[in-house]
């Protein structure tokens, strides 16, 4: 079948799947500005999803996001509370939690050892991914 001949597709799933991907890549940057120490520039982004996802059924992929910023910028209180927001709407990239090393600046606050335990991750300092 040519390509000229599939099927479209609803251009609502389509922008759906654009938004998150722009909110992962942009995730991605933010994390970067804050690495950089330009705490002004992920603030900025944070700010932007809050705005752009209040109220969205898409906001669950948002709180993971603005939690791994603020990890980024060092500030575990706020990263914590977006984590649990992302636990509370069961968000499923939480599964990797453990060994996601975004969030290795967490792993010795006891909150975050206690989000891995009611999600049934493996609390052990050791556990990671290994390098490539």
């Amino acid at each position: 079948m040519p390509l000229t001949d599939l099927p479209s597709l609803p251009a609502e799933p389509i922008h759906v799947l654009l938004s998150l991907l722009s909110l992962a890549f942009s995730g991605a940057l933010g994390c970067t500005y804050a690495i950089l120490g330009k705490r002004e520039e992920a603030r900025k982004l944070i700010g932007e999803w809050k705005q752009l996802f209040a109220g969205s059924p898409r906001q669950v992929h948002q709180s993971y996001w603005i939690a791994a910023v603020y990890t980024a910028l060092g500030e575990k209180d706020q990263a914590l509370g977006w984590l649990e927001k992302a636990y509370e709407h069961r968000f499923g990239e939480l599964m990797l939690l453990s060994v996601e090393p975004r969030f290795d600046n967490l792993r010795s606050d006891p909150r975050f050892t206690s989000l891995l335990r009611r999600m049934n991750l493996a609390t052990n300092a050791s556990v990671r991914l290994a390098p490539a």
